[in-house]
């Protein structure tokens, strides 16, 4: 068996024990991959987010925060300088947990701070190792309701290597 040869058989060989770890994690993954086809990296790196995503730890934001020594004092508490400087805070720490606020700009830092404090760090998210993706809080509008808006989350995670690079997205609403 040439060496190219036994590269291709080594990585059906993990890709087939990825799928039944994410399968036994997941139940049944729905790749978009052709099974008789050849196995690629990309398969496997997708495979592997899977398992990342399924067996990472759920914590609320806040709690990450607080255990990097963020204080987080309730928004009334708060000056509006303070919120200001608060606010900046938040979002770089919220960067180097793998999370980014889109949308968010044209939004007060008291409403923003108000709206992080009291639901959008207290949801839980999967803990992710930076290299599974990156979560974003993007503010967007309502169809139905002019001038009302709401926060979708959603996790971006890298696939491939390469030209055969493209990205998952897995939404959390």
């Amino acid at each position: 068996m040439s060496r190219k040869e036994g590269a291709k058989s080594e990585l059906r060989r993990e890709v087939g024990e990825l799928r039944r770890e994410a399968e036994r994690l997941g139940g049944e993954i729905e790749t978009g991959f052709d099974r008789g086809a050849d196995a690629s990296e990309v398969e496997r790196d997708f495979l592997r987010s899977v398992i990342d995503f399924e067996c990472a730890p759920r914590e609320s934001l806040f709690q990450q925060l607080v255990q990097r020594s963020i204080d987080l004092p309730a928004p009334a508490e708060l000056s509006a300088r303070q919120l200001e400087r608060k606010v900046r805070q938040v979002k770089r720490a919220l960067r180097k947990l793998g999370v980014l606020l889109q949308g968010v700009r044209e939004v007060s830092d008291q409403r923003l701070y108000t709206d992080l404090w009291h639901d959008l760090l207290r949801d839980e998210y999967e803990a992710l190792p930076p290299a599974s993706g990156q979560w974003f809080i993007d503010r967007v509008p309502v169809p139905e309701a002019p001038g009302e808006f709401c926060y979708v989350k959603y996790l971006l995670s890298p696939v491939g290597k390469g030209d055969s690079q493209s990205f998952q997205v897995t939404f959390k609403v």
